[in-house]
């Protein structure tokens, strides 16, 4: 990342910014521009001024997934999305991940008008149910999976770059894979 960094001003979209955590300890260090999106209106206050100042500092969108609209104007190297697809059902995810491919990056030249950016999932799935997703009531989520996020994904018109179960996770946790899709 660092070598492609010289070339181009990196530019992310962080889904689910909270306040600003992997902002400030992951994503600030590679990228030059990064906009938030942030459904909690209080994290985004947080976020704004924690980051206000930084130069990589972008826009502070305070909106849900499902209704959340791109302007058109943004095109990003990157999405970034952890634990937060699984509060969207089904077709709100598919409707915004379709969104989400839209404004990627892509390649200016006459020839090539082929995609650049990509997406990174961090989320929580189930392996070993024969269930294609887990209900928690309590906090209105849905946990999918593995091979319906997948279908998602490639439904969605993305490619599986890369895909693997974070290591070190205590038994009674869910599995959390991590997907790169191009």
């Amino acid at each position: 990342m660092k070598s492609i960094k010289k070339q181009f001003n990196l530019s992310i979209c962080l889904n689910s910014a909270g306040i600003g955590r992997v902002t400030e300890y992951v994503l600030s260090t590679t990228f030059d521009c990064i906009d938030s999106l942030e459904l909690n209106k209080q994290f985004c206050e947080t976020y704004r001024k924690k980051f206000q100042n930084e130069k990589f500092f972008g826009q502070v969108f305070n909106n849900s997934l499902h209704e959340f609209e791109f302007t058109g104007k943004e095109k990003y190297h990157c999405m970034w999305f952890q634990y937060v697809l699984e509060h969207l059902t089904d077709t709100d995810l598919i409707a915004f991940l379709k969104k989400c491919k839209k404004n990627l990056a892509r390649k200016s030249s006459k020839n090539d008008d082929s995609q650049t950016g990509y997406l990174i999932i961090k989320e929580n799935t189930i392996l070993k149910h024969k269930k294609s997703f887990l209900a928690d009531k309590k906090d209105s989520s849905m946990i999918r999976h593995k091979r319906v996020l997948d279908e998602i994904f490639e439904k969605c018109g993305f490619e599986i770059v890369q895909s693997f179960q974070q290591p070190h996770f205590p038994e009674e946790f869910h599995p959390t894979y991590i997907w790169i899709l191009s």
